[in-house]
């Protein structure tokens, strides 16, 4: 499979994903919603940085679940501080550190606070 074909069969796997509206096991739509307007910002990061790859929804089936009830449940990963320094450490896959301080830290807001919304 060439590198063209893979980016644009993830592409694909991650629009469907993100129209899906999430997995049973991922985070609701009003979750999601209500955590991008409460940290605009880390949305904004996510949808740039995160989605391609985990979906909208944290849940997409090529990469780990980081959104929802099976997402985040290190220790170290459940204040912004700690996960903050994990995504730096890791992420983006082959760039770690690639982003700025204040996008590690607004990304880690938005997906502490899908974790904390309600369904």
């Amino acid at each position: 499979m060439t590198a063209r074909t893979f980016h644009v069969l993830l592409a694909i796997a991650a629009s469907l994903t993100a129209c899906g509206g999430g997995s049973a096991a991922g985070p609701s739509d009003a979750q999601i919603s209500a955590a991008r307007r409460a940290v605009p910002a880390g949305a904004r990061v996510f949808a740039l940085y995160c989605g391609s790859c985990h979906g909208e929804h944290g849940t997409a089936p090529m990469a780990p679940a980081v959104l929802g009830p099976s997402a985040l449940r290190r220790p170290e990963l459940g204040t912004v501080a700690g996960l903050q320094q994990y995504l730096k450490r890791t992420m983006p896959p082959g760039k770690p550190g690639n982003l700025s301080d204040t996008q590690y830290r607004d990304v880690a807001e938005y997906m502490l606070r899908v974790q904390a919304t309600k369904r």
